[in-house]
């Protein structure tokens, strides 16, 4: 049997109109919604609690004027970067796919040294369990 437990949660105004735009579109309901979220957020971050060889891929979308900063982050950490691409999208966003490898400790500080650098979304998708 799931054993489910109750508790409350606060959100932005705008987080919480979004989640409902999400619960309509997808038919179902919050807790749902954000039982998922939850559950994905903490399968990302536990990957990289226990030390281990690590390769996946890596996608990030920024506006053009912080790609400098991009671009020096990535020229710093390019022992973990196997291959890269570099797009354009129609709303003018950088986009950036990369195919790392490396340990996960080196994976998880390449994506905070991006995050810092002002990206829009940087999200790594491991190819491993």
């Amino acid at each position: 049997m799931n054993r489910k437990a109750r508790f409350g949660v606060s959100l932005d105004a705008n987080l919480a109109e979004e989640v409902d735009k999400i619960v309509k579109a997808t038919d179902t309901n919050r807790s749902q919604i954000v039982s998922l979220a939850v559950q994905e957020f903490i399968t990302q971050r536990f990957h990289f609690l226990t030390p281990h060889p690590c390769e996946g891929i890596m996608i990030i979308t920024y506006e053009p004027p912080v790609s400098d900063k991009i671009d020096n982050t990535l020229e710093q950490k390019k022992d973990t970067i196997l291959s890269r691409l570099h797009l354009h999208s129609s709303e003018g966003y950088c986009v950036e796919v990369l195919y790392v490898k490396a340990p996960s400790e080196q994976v998880l500080n390449l994506e905070s040294n991006i995050q810092k650098c002002g990206c829009k979304t940087c999200r790594f998708i491991p190819c491993h369990t």
